[in-house]
């Protein structure tokens, strides 16, 4: 069963994607055999895949119809992607958040799940929410980044309690901080007061290389150069392991559970219900 990692911030461009691309292959240069998920418009698929053009999307298993594991392209021997198309978050089906959250949830090939969000509020962003695990908060030391992480762990509690879902702050994390530092040292201090039990201390520092990597079929982690951006994902990576829980390959029930097998951790959840809120 694998462990469903999602990353969302509600504040655009504070490296949601990039940093979702890099653990990816910390996770895979480890051995852990990662899926990584393109609900962003196909930004991470443009990133881990340039110029490759993907027969089958995301798209198409909101749509029912193909499955995940039909839409799954390779990107390293331990990594695999779920792509998108860019007409992503247009004319989506109003059934989405309980067939997609089903899909991942009993996806088996995977050690873990990692799951670009976009940064609106949409429909994949509630099932994206409702099948994980965690939520991981990357941040951006910034006003507007701050605000963000405030409503997404908001939005995150209602739809724990509504709909009786699993998911958990993982932990928030800094990312693009500048060189030098001192100029953010007020954000970075605001964050720890506010949320210091989902603070952690691991950091991305800002890194214009970065835009170059991974390349298809490769990462910085297979690559010579970029040793601050290895070593600062490597120790996100790390941190992020050391905080899932060890129980997390419990089954989950469906969300298209029935009276007689719904589980503990979700109950049957309406679909006029989910679409309601």
């Amino acid at each position: 069963m694998p462990i469903i990692l999602s990353f969302w911030n509600t504040k655009g461009g504070v490296a949601k994607t990039t940093t979702v691309a890099h653990l990816a292959a910390f996770l895979a240069a480890q051995g852990k055999s990662v899926l990584s998920v393109d609900l962003d418009c196909c930004h991470l698929t443009e990133t881990l895949l340039p110029n490759t053009d993907v027969a089958w999307s995301i798209q198409d298993v909101l749509h029912n119809i193909k499955t995940l594991e039909q839409i799954t392209v390779t990107v390293s021997e331990k990594h695999q992607l779920a792509p998108a198309r860019m007409e992503l978050n247009t004319s989506l089906p109003s059934e989405v958040c309980v067939r997609l959250s089903d899909q991942l949830t009993q996806f088996s090939w995977a050690d873990y799940i990692l799951i670009d969000c976009p940064s609106a509020m949409t429909l994949p962003t509630r099932a994206a929410l409702m099948a994980a695990d965690y939520l991981f908060i990357p941040c951006q030391p910034s006003f507007h980044s701050i605000n963000g992480v405030q409503q997404a762990i908001e939005m995150t509690e209602q739809i724990r309690t509504r709909f009786h879902c699993p998911v958990q702050i993982g932990g928030i994390f800094l990312t693009l901080v500048p060189y030098h530092q001192q100029a953010t040292l007020p954000y970075q201090q605001v964050l720890q007061e506010t949320y210091p039990r989902w603070m952690m201390s691991e950091r991305i520092r800002y890194d214009p290389s970065l835009v170059n990597f991974p390349l298809f079929g490769s990462s910085i982690f297979s690559t010579r150069g970029n040793e601050r951006a290895k070593n600062d994902y490597q120790l996100l990576g790390q941190a992020i392991q050391d905080r899932l829980k060890t129980d997390a390959g419990k089954k989950k029930p469906s969300l298209f559970a029935t009276a007689g097998n719904r589980g503990a951790a979700r109950r049957f959840v309406p679909l006029k219900e989910i679409l309601s809120f």
